[in-house]
């Protein structure tokens, strides 16, 4: 909350208001961290593929052509093992809503085991029927994929190996010549788990984003008081001697009152830019709310802190007088941050009281019961100031999709460097057919394309979230047809270990693309797998059913990576664009929602109009009732607002007692009966002064909205407070 400096009969000296105790966020902190692991689809579906894909890869071995008496024994075992393996698959699909399974969810031992049924099946049948080029492990890339996409790098990594070594193992067992053959094996299963693990890193970096989203300030630049909590909760365990300081600008009320929150906003900006230059590396530095900072100095001596406050002052002094206020905790004592936070503002209410002594120290100790500072287990680290600082403060937009940026360039390269060993295998060959010398031709297109759009991808970023049509096409239609030429080079058609390529970009597609433009590129790759199925040898067509299974694996596993990154990320954007106190949008949310409405009333015949709204006087609250006493105005005044605007378009908090919102207006009128309306339901809780711009008539953008709404709400504040002076 904001410290404004006394006025008349509130500046009489005495100790401050009690301040309201910070405690954690529950909703926040176990929202934050959201993994894959734990989903329900993600511990259904593999084993959905594996009971479908062992009954298809049984249908197809009893539809393949007789090989003779040698083959009886084999084909007999990869029917039965199929049949076996698709019954305990089965099973454990049926079984997944009991209470047994749901608590193991969460569990990376469950989805090792299913890895692990699936590679042993795999290799059961390659070793028994054809080593590297049988049909059935086709199915191998999508277990790295599978387990490089839900599982941490570190068993991701380990369980990418182990695929490799079995390779290594059924080529040493059942030697295929076919260089082009085994060679697919190999490339398959590892751009199978690069793409799983870049879809996973993508998960990753949308969580970093949102931690330095949720807890940071976006106009200062600054920790945002949750953020600063928990870095400050932090060093207290820490033990080291600690010291916590608080800033405050004096009269920055009458800056709002008099040159509007543009002017407001820009000299908090300024400060938040200007105190990080006097503190040291390991220092916390956060926007409490309003004009008040707090720093926190681990391992300062009281030398230090007095030092760096007459520093502080003394900067700020150029454009605004401020005041600071200190508390101490020694090594070794036990003084919570609610205890810290109290003597702090002790001290700070002494500095704004006495002008010859702007910066006050406190030795700080325990005034209330001590609160549990043990660290939730669910809730994610914390982000330090230094993090913050390092990563450039917190980014200006946040990413809502996995074909954005290097994640999706990375996915392009892989795909690119599939393309390599394939045309090299071709060209080594020495062949002359018509296909093979497509593959020559189409190899080094293969490379650059995908290389042009890995290049594309990584510089730009797409208005509307929608990436360019080319990427995805061009790429599904030069991979394809190089995939499905390659196959028919061999003589064997779709029965070629290359052919799996094919699920595998559909794995690519679905998991990097939106679902309408993925299912149409899936439609080109189907295609070329119809293709290849229709132009290579008729005894292949057995393989239909198992390959049937595998392209729709692809499709399922790309859902998966998709789906959970749409969700988690949905949640995640909530929490950064939420106002911890009142629970309204804070400003970047507010920002967002109100283009969003902006953009989408341009195509309709509803207009738009923006209020803003203070509260008068609101200094006093929290000077003589308490900052808590003012916490539970503004949670008040949040309430009311939304119950006078239930159809608003958004409602936020800008800071301090500055509230915003966003409504559908169809006239200027229907704008002012609105605007009254949300300030008769103010008035039932605290005086507020509000002000209204009506799009388009006031300004084209959200900003120039916000200006307009905002010189007309000090104009009702400034006709108000003449009309008491009289």
């Amino acid at each position: 909350m904001r410290h404004q400096p006394a006025t008349g009969s509130s500046s009489a000296a005495g100790p401050p208001p009690p301040r309201a105790r910070p405690s954690p966020d529950a909703l926040e902190d176990a929202d934050l961290d959201i993994p894959i692991l734990g989903r329900a689809d993600v511990a259904r579906v593999p084993w959905v593929v594996i009971c479908a894909g062992s009954l298809a890869l049984a249908l197809s071995q009893i539809l393949r052509p007789a090989g003779g008496e040698a083959w009886a024994y084999a084909d007999l075992l990869i029917i039965g093992g199929s049949i076996l393996v698709a019954v305990v698959a089965g099973v454990m699909v049926a079984c997944q809503d009991t209470e047994v399974l749901r608590s193991l969810r969460g569990a990376v031992w469950i989805y090792l085991l299913s890895a692990g049924v699936l590679l042993v099946s795999l290799t059961v049948v390659a070793l028994a029927d054809s080593g590297l080029a049988s049909l059935g492990l086709m199915a191998m890339p999508f277990t790295t994929a599978y387990l490089g996409l839900v599982l941490p790098r570190s068993y991701s990594r380990i369980a990418l190996a182990v695929v490799m070594v079995t390779l290594v193992g059924i080529q040493l067992a059942r030697p295929v010549d076919d260089v082009l053959a085994w060679g697919s094996a190999f490339v398959l299963v590892a751009a199978g788990g690069a793409i799983g693990l870049l879809v996973r890193h993508a998960h990753q970096k949308a969580r970093e984003q949102s931690l330095l989203l949720s807890r940071s300030d976006q106009l200062t630049g600054a920790l945002n008081r949750r953020g600063f909590l928990e870095q400050l909760g932090d060093e207290l365990r820490g033990g080291r001697p600690i010291a916590l300081m608080l800033v405050d600008l004096n009269d920055f009320k009458r800056v709002n009152d008099t040159e509007g929150h543009a002017a407001g906003d820009a000299l908090l900006a300024w400060v938040g830019a200007t105190i990080p230059a006097y503190l040291p590396d390991d220092a916390a530095f956060g926007r409490l709310g309003g004009d008040e900072f707090a720093i926190a100095l681990p391992g300062a001596t009281t030398d230090t802190v007095r030092h760096i406050g007459e520093q502080v002052i003394a900067a700020l002094g150029d454009r605004i007088a401020a005041a600071a206020g200190a508390a101490i905790r020694p090594a070794g004592e036990d003084v919570d941050s609610y205890s810290l936070l109290q003597c702090a503002d002790t001290a700070l209410y002494a500095a704004k009281h006495d002008p010859d002594a702007p910066v006050q120290l406190r030795p700080a100790r325990v005034v209330a019961a001590e609160q549990d500072t043990e660290r939730p287990a669910e809730r994610p680290a914390s982000l330090t100031f230094a993090q913050l600082r390092a990563a450039g403060g917190p980014p200006q937009r946040f990413v809502t999709t996995l074909y954005e940026g290097r994640t999706i360039a990375l996915g392009f390269l892989v795909v690119a460097a599939a393309g390599v060993p394939f045309v090299v295998s071709t060209i080594a060959a020495g062949g002359t057919s018509f296909f093979e010398r497509v593959i020559q031709y189409l190899g080094v297109p293969w490379i650059l394309v995908n290389v042009a759009i890995a290049a594309y991808y990584s510089r730009r970023r797409y208005e509307n979230d929608r990436p360019p049509l080319f990427a995805l096409y061009g790429s599904s239609v030069i991979v394809a047809l190089g995939i499905c030429a390659a196959a028919l080079s061999t003589g064997t058609g779709v029965l070629a270990p290359i052919t799996a390529g094919l699920f595998i970009k559909v794995f690519f597609d679905f998991s990097f693309g939106p679902r309408r433009l993925g299912l149409r590129s899936v439609a080109v790759v189907a295609a070329f797998w119809a293709a290849a199925l229709a132009l290579g040898p008729a005894d292949a067509l057995w393989a239909a059913p198992y390959q049937l299974v595998l392209l729709g694996a692809g499709y399922m596993f790309g859902t998966i990576g998709q789906q959970a990154f749409a969700e988690a990320t949905a949640v995640r954007m909530r929490l950064a664009n939420t106002d911890g106190l009142t629970g309204l949008l804070n400003r970047r949310g507010f920002e967002y929602a109100a283009e969003r409405a902006r953009q989408a009333i341009d195509e309709s015949t509803e207009s738009l109009a923006v209020m803003t709204f203070d509260l008068d006087d609101f200094k006093r609250v929290n000077d003589t009732l308490g900052h808590a006493a003012g916490d539970d105005v503004l949670r008040a005044v949040a309430a009311a607002t939304r119950e006078a605007l239930p159809d608003a378009y958004a409602v936020g908090r800008l800071g301090g007692d500055e509230f915003v919102a966003a409504v559908p207006a169809s006239s200027l009128e229907r704008a002012v009966t609105l605007a009254d309306r949300l300030d008769a339901h103010l008035t039932a809780v605290a005086a507020g002064s509000v002000g209204c711009a009506f799009y388009p008539a006031d300004g084209g953008t959200v900003d120039e909205l916000l200006i307009a709404a905002d010189e007309r709400a000090y104009a009702v504040k400034r006709a108000r407070a003449h009309r008491r002076g009289r």
